[in-house]
């Protein structure tokens, strides 16, 4: 779970829940944030990379590595709109195992 608040000058506070110590972390800016990312080729071959967690937030590239750089700015970009506009800066998402 994640909430936000916007300070002066369009700055966003982040504060993530961690469910193994059931207590909210204030994260400053510079700190580090983890997002899990899709990675995609489509028919043309450019690289399409997504961030599952932030509705919307996709970018592409050339390469991979192009993609996933272009990416980091979109979800910086993406969490600084959904901040603004007052919406939830993530949805939840969670890794499940299947038997194959």
């Amino acid at each position: 779970m994640v909430a936000t608040d916007v300070l002066p000058a369009g700055r966003v506070s982040v504060r993530l829940w961690y469910n193994e110590s059931r207590s909210w972390t204030q994260l400053s800016e510079g700190d580090l944030v983890r997002f899990v990312v899709t990675i995609d080729r489509d028919e043309d071959g450019v690289w399409i990379v997504e961030c599952p967690a932030i509705p919307g937030c996709v970018s592409q590239g050339t390469t991979i590595d192009e993609a996933l750089a272009n990416v980091e700015d979109a979800i910086r970009a993406c969490l600084q709109v959904r901040s603004e506009r007052g919406m939830p800066l993530t949805v939840e998402t969670r890794q499940v195992e299947v038997i194959a």
